[in-house]
């Protein structure tokens, strides 16, 4: 059975209970009157609860045990930990090289898709199909762009189709990395059909807030963010792209689709949800704790529930068991919530503005962190003061 310090309860498949009544005879089931809901919002038929005799080094309990119908994992859950002697101490100081020795899916290259509900964009009743021809591509890009869309079909990511009433054409652009990203112009077609979604990004204050006080995190790069979450059918085919190989429906969420942000965060924020200390913004999740113990405990929860969605994690732009740690623009730590050092320099070495565009961007940079700033707004007021529409622009 795997520990899950996720999970209040201790479950067990019909299929491998029968199997425990082979070996050591008929246990009886009592009506449990309980309602399991997994993070997915699966309800899981509860056949019965059951009483048995369960022995853990060297301690011996009675403890309950909930039988569904659902084939899957057997969890201990919390209701065990006790009686049983069962702590999470053992990994107290998190080794950044032993973390994916015990969840090795999570850290895998591949992107096998989230194994949750498909996503569903709904369009707007009066919404009408769009197609449009694909666009030419530079001849210096045409066997990178052809390789790219042959490597998104290998991924399940995208599939060949022959006839589509939906058409989107491509935008190529070339990442830092040297590579290509793919992403079709919905704003061409798609967006202005889709209904506006009404799941709220978080806050940055909101979640600031509630990791001031922790002294240990971590910080999880979720891969290729949206492209981990699978669609449904009739949504493929709506986000349907043409390019200089023909038509591809795409199956994953792909960037540039207006509510894809509130899509991922939605999901995201689902999966993650009742554990504490725990703060996800797009495909950034940031676990922390008060202690160590605490921030480990967290942490593998968190992995587990990763692992058992299929959901895949970066690596290489991940942060382990840190004592001070950047996370949305901030530095975090035991002593509280402080700019970031990037920023602070940018704000000190800005160039004095040559335009009211420029004054406007300086202005947006310092009201970034104006909970730091006292007295910002007085001080800043002349600055206001020039980017009135009849006021002369004069920088002295």
């Amino acid at each position: 059975m795997e520990v899950d310090s996720g999970a209040s309860c201790s479950i067990v498949s019909e299929d491998t209970f029968r199997v425990v009544e082979r070996n050591h005879g008929k246990i009886p089931l009592q009506d449990s009157g309980t309602t399991i809901v997994t993070w997915s919002k699966e309800a899981l038929p509860v056949l019965g609860q059951a009483s048995v005799l369960v022995e853990f080094k060297g301690r011996k309990a009675k403890l309950p045990l909930l039988v569904v119908q659902k084939q899957g994992n057997s969890l201990i859950g919390r209701n065990w930990f006790n009686p049983l002697g069962i702590g999470l101490r053992g990994i107290q100081q998190v080794d950044v090289e032993d973390v994916p020795s015990r969840f090795p899916e999570v850290f895998r290259r591949d992107l096998p898709g989230f194994n949750g509900p498909p996503v569903h964009i709904e369009l707007k009743d009066d919404a009408q199909p769009v197609f449009l021809k694909s666009r030419p591509v530079p001849l210096a890009l045409k066997d990178d762009v052809a390789n790219e869309v042959d490597r998104l079909v290998q991924q399940g990511a995208w599939e060949p189709v022959s006839y589509s009433n939906w058409a989107t054409p491509l935008v190529v652009v070339r990442k830092k990395d040297g590579t290509l990203r793919l992403c079709g112009d919905y704003r061409s077609t798609v967006n202005k059909a889709i209904k506006s979604s009404g799941y709220p990004l978080p806050t940055t204050a909101e979640m600031l807030t509630a990791l001031s006080s922790s002294k240990f995190f971590t910080k999880l790069d979720l891969a290729q963010a949206y492209q981990q979450l699978t669609l449904d059918d009739e949504t493929a085919e709506v986000l349907t792209v043409n390019t200089i190989k023909g038509l591809y429906k795409v199956k994953r969420l792909p960037f540039g689709i207006s509510v894809a942000p509130w899509v991922f965060q939605r999901v995201i924020d689902t999966l993650l949800a009742g554990v504490p200390g725990v703060k996800a913004y797009l495909d950034d999740i940031l676990i922390s704790g008060c202690n160590a113990e605490e921030h480990a405990e967290r942490l593998e929860t968190v992995l587990s529930r990763l692992q058992k969605a299929q959901l895949r994690v970066n690596k290489d732009k991940c942060e382990f068991n840190q004592t001070s740690i950047e996370f949305l623009g901030h530095r975090i730590d035991d002593s509280g919530v402080h700019p970031s050092r990037s920023k602070t320099d940018a704000i000190q070495q800005a160039p004095a503005p040559a335009s009211k565009k420029e004054l406007q961007a300086f202005l947006g940079l310092l009201n970034f962190y104006s909970s730091f700033l006292k007295g910002r707004t007085e001080a800043a007021e002349p600055l206001y003061r020039l980017l009135d529409r009849d006021h002369e622009w004069k920088w002295t």
